[in-house]
């Protein structure tokens, strides 16, 4: 959670340099606010992948790319919904099976990561 708030603080220290003067105060703490919000919710995505990663026993070598496909599923999910959201991430699922990734584990990191939505 550590590395979390550091890069929400370096996120903060940017903005506030970059948008001192050119956007109202309270435009900018919103910003800060919903990127906040945002790194959370990553960082619990995070925890899911990786919570399926080591009950499958997959080599540390390739939680890079599940990491990736967790996040990926977490944005589209937010992004698209009901039929839309599904076929999109069955084409993540395919695209990512087909470099090399077990689908089984693709299919638990899925349903984990919906899990967390609303």
């Amino acid at each position: 959670m550590r590395k979390t708030k550091d890069v929400i603080e370096r996120y903060r220290r940017k903005i506030v340099l970059r948008m001192a003067g050119v956007l109202p105060e309270e435009t900018i703490k919103q910003m800060i606010d919903n990127y906040t919000i945002a790194q959370s919710q990553i960082a619990l995505v995070d925890q899911k992948v990786r919570t399926v990663l080591a009950t499958e026993n997959i080599p540390s070598l390739f939680f890079v790319h599940y990491l990736t496909y967790g996040r990926k599923v977490w944005a589209t999910a937010r992004r698209y919904s009901g039929k839309t959201g599904d076929q999109q991430i069955k084409t993540l699922r395919q695209y990512w099976a087909k470099q090399g990734l077990n689908e089984t584990v693709l299919e638990k990191i899925e349903q984990n990561v919906r899990a967390l939505l609303p």
